[in-house]
């Protein structure tokens, strides 16, 4: 169970593992429990697709649901301009 957590906790950033040498579980048993994680994920996938809202469905026809790189971008940005906000104002502060 704390091998599948690992993975599920690194797939974002690393993607599946693939076996190399073990003595903890042979080549079958390792592609047998990622490919249970993969048939899961594509069962979740399908759920949520099967319980779209009309509000999904109107976003997503106008192009107006947003990408999370797209999302990290604009919070980078706006993180950046604050950070420029406070040095600005650290730089002009007047000193009483």
């Amino acid at each position: 169970m704390r091998f599948k957590n690992f993975i599920e906790a690194h797939l974002p950033y690393e993607g599946y593992p693939v076996f190399k040498n073990s003595t903890v579980c042979t080549n079958e048993e390792f592609d047998g429990i990622i490919q249970h994680m993969k048939d899961q994920k594509l069962a979740i996938v399908a759920q949520a697709k099967a319980n779209q809202t009309p509000i999904i469905n109107f976003l997503k026809e106008r192009r107006l649901i947003i990408d999370k790189h797209v999302i990290g971008f604009i919070v980078g940005y706006l993180a950046a301009l604050m950070l420029a906000s406070i040095l600005f104002m650290v730089a002009t502060l007047k000193v009483y």
